[in-house]
């Protein structure tokens, strides 16, 4: 755990500069990839660029909702780049409709955008794993093995850094597809997918979530939902067989 990197009298917040360093990876590789299609890699980038901060801000006003006296006492705290702070999937959601909105306002055809954007999850998720390792947020449970990490006065499973291998392995399926002859769109529900299953095995190790159906935490119920829309659709973007 690393929440601070000491430069003299500056104290940089660790957690934020990773998703600073992983925000702005994205967006280069969306405009790269966008420019490789056939697209305007810039026009692409800009609205990648809306719906991460719209998302970000949404998932931080949503969290302060839910316990606002707090941050009437201190409304500066709205600001802290605490990621424990966060609403994540309902700022992923925003994030999600803000990026489709500002897509289809600089007209950008959709199909392979969602191609192009497919890469920008997986480095996302690596850098939000580096980041919550960081800051000691989404730990493991306890466990005592080779490879535990001490976090919180405990030896726990480093579901941190599965999540890290998680996200390099689908980036690296992604890659590999690249060049593949799939259906335009095919990608993003791949990449989605592929993050979606490792989610559902990692969240069994979390320490840190509620248990909330049949012994299945919320992040592994949200796992499988988008697993078998993923499993649903890819087949449906692939074109009919004369």
């Amino acid at each position: 755990m690393l929440p601070f990197i000491q430069l003299g009298p500056l104290a940089i917040n660790t957690p934020g500069l990773l998703l600073l360093i992983g925000f702005w990876l994205a967006v280069w590789l969306v405009e790269r990839e966008g420019d490789q299609l056939g697209l305007r890699g810039t026009a692409l980038s800009g609205a990648l660029m809306v719906g991460l901060v719209g998302g970000l801000i949404a998932a931080r006003l949503a969290f302060a909702a839910a316990a606002p006296a707090a941050y009437l006492e201190e409304p500066l705290a709205l600001l802290a780049p605490t990621l424990s702070a966060l609403d994540l999937p309902f700022g992923l959601f925003i994030g999600i409709l803000l990026l489709l909105f500002d897509t289809q306002r600089r007209q950008i055809v959709l199909r392979p955008a969602l191609d192009a954007l497919a890469p920008t999850l997986p480095l996302m998720a690596l850098s939000l794993a580096l980041a919550q390792l960081a800051g000691g947020d989404a730990y493991g449970a306890a466990a005592n093995l080779p490879w535990s990490i001490y976090l919180w006065e405990e030896w726990r499973h480093p579901t941190q850094i599965y999540a890290a291998v998680a996200a390099l392995i689908t980036l690296a399926l992604w890659w590999r597809t690249r060049s593949a002859p799939l259906a335009p769109a095919s990608r993003l529900p791949l990449v989605i997918g592929a993050l979606a299953l490792a989610q559902i095995g990692i969240e069994g190790l979390r320490g840190d979530s509620a248990l909330v159906l049949a012994g299945l935490r919320t992040g592994q119920v949200v796992g499988f939902g988008v697993l078998a829309g993923c499993l649903w659709i890819i087949p449906k973007l692939q074109p009919a067989k004369a």
